[in-house]
Formats: structure tokens, C-alpha cells, sequence
């Protein structure tokens, strides 16, 4: 699965590598659709989509495609940027978190809101506890996840699986996030 997981991959540009029929030729019981941060602007069009349409498009694709294979999908919101101010997460992701939440409304499918509970967490914690995050580098990322970082976040999703998903919480056993 790791060659699916390569970076910047956007709605758009996950389905036109190929990558979206890679995954769903395994044939998986649970799908994972999370995307968002490559789909905003200045990404470049072969990235970009617009929240109010061409996103939630490509999300109910995603679903159905998932579903017709037999898959359970679940959608995950976008993990918000690390980016404060005054305290407070900026959210440049809102609309594409928004419209994630639309289409599992509107599909009925497991929602993990991923997008709320990391700014709960982090508007929480703050800008220098929040740092705890950031990969390892010479210049601020506030995007990415480093080793410490991804675990927590992991925690956080295996968290909200178990909420959103009752037949996967079963076969999970990860510790619960509190």
C-alpha cells in the first residue's frame, strides 16, 4: 500500500495517476478517503478543486467506487494546519473539511472528523506546545507530521474509527486517544 501513499496527491490527481484503481483492484473491506490540503489553491491544476463542486464530485466518486467493490468508505476530514492566529487555528481547510461532512451526510457514510478534532487539540495546546508535531527540518512545516506527531494523530484517528465504524472498532487494538 505504500506506493499510494506518495505525497501531494490531490482528488483529482490520486484518480488520475492511477492510483485510485490500484487501491480499489485489492479488493479492501474498509476504504480510507481523506483529501484536502492538495486540493486548494495555488497547487496547480492538475491538483486543484473547488470545494463546491469538482471536491464533493470527486468524494461521491470515491464512495460509490468504494462501495461497488464492496468496500466499506469512510470519509476523514483534513487534519487542520498548524497554523495559529491570536491563539486560534487559522482553518484555511474549512470548505474542503465542509464539504467532506456534506457528502458523508448526503451518502451515509462513516465521517471521521479529523479537521474538528485537531484544532480542538491544538487551539488547546497551543503554538509551542503544538510544535511537538512538525517533522524535523531548518524551516517550519506546519503541515506535515513528524514521527511523535503522526503518532498522536494516529491515535486520534484510530480515536474517531472506533466512533465512526463499530464493525471496524472491533477488529482494532489500538489504545484510545482521550
Amino acid at each position: 500500500m505504500h506506493e499510494l501513499c506518495a505525497g501531494g496527491q490531490s482528488s483529482k490527481s490520486f484518480r488520475d495517476t492511477g492510483n485510485w484503481k490500484k487501491a480499489i483492484d485489492w479488493k479492501p473491506n474498509y476504504i480510507l478517503i481523506q483529501f484536502g490540503h492538495n486540493d486548494m489553491p495555488g497547487k496547480g491544476p492538475n491538483r486543484e478543486t473547488d470545494p463546491k463542486t469538482t471536491y464533493p464530485e470527486n468524494m461521491s466518486r470515491y464512495v460509490d467506487e468504494a462501495r461497488a467493490i464492496g468496500a466499506v468508505p469512510i470519509l476523514v476530514t483534513s487534519m487542520a494546519r498548524r497554523t495559529f492566529d491570536n491563539g486560534k487555528i487559522r482553518g484555511e481547510l474549512k470548505p474542503w473539511a465542509d464539504a467532506a461532512k456534506k457528502v458523508a451526510s448526503e451518502k451515509k457514510v462513516p465521517l471521521v472528523d479529523l479537521f474538528t478534532r485537531s484544532i480542538a487539540m491544538l487551539e488547546k495546546m497551543g503554538p509551542t506546545e503544538a510544535a511537538v508535531f512538525d517533522p524535523k527540518g531548518d524551516k517550519p512545516d506546519h503541515t506535515h507530521l513528524g514521527e511523535e506527531g503522526g503518532k498522536i494523530m494516529a491515535g486520534v484517528v484510530a480515536d474517531e474509527l472506533r466512533k465512526a465504524e463499530p464493525s471496524l472498532a472491533k477488529l482494532m487494538n489500538a489504545p484510545e486517544v482521550r
